[in-house]
């Protein structure tokens, strides 16, 4: 991150951001893509049980875990996203695609916890399915004998996000099925 190409207030307000990069298992060497995928999302669910259900951890939100996709998390306006995030012009670093979300107005502060998650979905506009997503989807985990952790102060984006997660990793759904169930 390159703090000299935002403002004050930007960089007052960054959060610290930790990177970290794990190697594919021994057990996994020969395995596909989508089952490597799977593992990844996996450990992602038990990470998240843990940071959002202890009280230390408040605050805690993995920004993603994949080997297809980075997200990054910022404050920042439009020009200055490339600039900040280092890597994005590296020469080594390959990029097919880059998408940012810049709130130009709304009605609520700058929050990370309701920022977009860009784990699987990037959306423009209000999701007003929230409270029959969570419902359904927690009847879903009750049938297979499993919980779900919404963690405290999550977005409708966040959530609808966690359900494309399940529902791509847990039910075999491509995602264009996993957006229209």
């Amino acid at each position: 991150m390159d703090l000299d190409v935002i403002n004050a207030a930007a960089v007052k307000a960054q959060l610290p951001i930790k990177q970290c990069v794990f190697g594919r298992p021994d057990s996994l060497k020969n395995a596909t893509h989508k089952e490597f995928e799977k593992h990844i999302q996996a450990a992602l669910l038990d990470i998240e049980v843990e940071g959002f259900t202890h009280d230390e951890l408040a605050g805690f939100y993995p920004l993603s875990m994949s080997s297809r996709t980075q997200v990054y998390k910022g404050r920042l306006n439009s020009f200055e996203v490339i600039p900040y995030f280092k890597d994005l012009y590296d020469t080594d670093h390959e990029i097919s695609t880059l998408f940012f979300h810049t709130r130009f107005s709304t009605n609520t502060a700058p929050a990370t916890m309701m920022a977009q998650p860009f784990r699987y979905m990037a959306h423009n506009g209000e999701l007003n399915t929230d409270k029959k997503n969570r419902l359904s989807e927690s009847a879903i985990a009750r049938q297979h004998n499993k919980h779900l952790i919404f963690p405290c102060g999550q977005s409708d984006s966040g959530r609808l996000d966690q359900t494309l997660t399940r529902r791509i990793n847990e039910d075999d759904m491509d995602i264009v099925t996993a957006v229209w169930q």
